[in-house]
This record gives structure tokens, sequence and C-alpha cells, in this order.
């Protein structure tokens, strides 16, 4: 995903590429428009997809 930003974790802030993961807001991997992607640590990732509290505040941000 190249927007010109340094990718960062939307949830946590973390900054290490090496376990940076793309998720896609709408859960659908075939939309990948910019407005639908953002950078998410692995540990983040995880409870967005398994932790409903979690997605809910992901959506907020």
């Amino acid at each position: 995903m190249r927007n010109g930003k340094k990718p960062i974790c939307v949830v946590c802030g973390l900054e290490d590429e090496r376990i940076l993961n793309v998720h896609h807001i709408d859960r659908n991997r075939q939309n990948n428009k910019l407005s639908n992607l953002v950078w998410v640590c692995m540990n983040c990732h995880y409870l967005i997809h398994h932790d409903i509290e979690f997605e809910k505040l992901l959506k907020t941000k």
C-alpha cells in the first residue's frame, strides 16, 4: 500500500513494518481501494477478526 505515509498500525501505533498487515475495513478482499485499506500489526489484526468490541473500536478511528 503506497500513499506516501510511513506505515503504522492504526490501532496501537506500532511502526515495525516487519509485522504490519493490510486490513480491509469492509472485509471484502476484492475491494482494494486505498480508502478501504489500513495498516494494522498482526496482534491488532487478530483482535479485529476475533473480538467484536475491538472491531467496533477500529471503526470509530
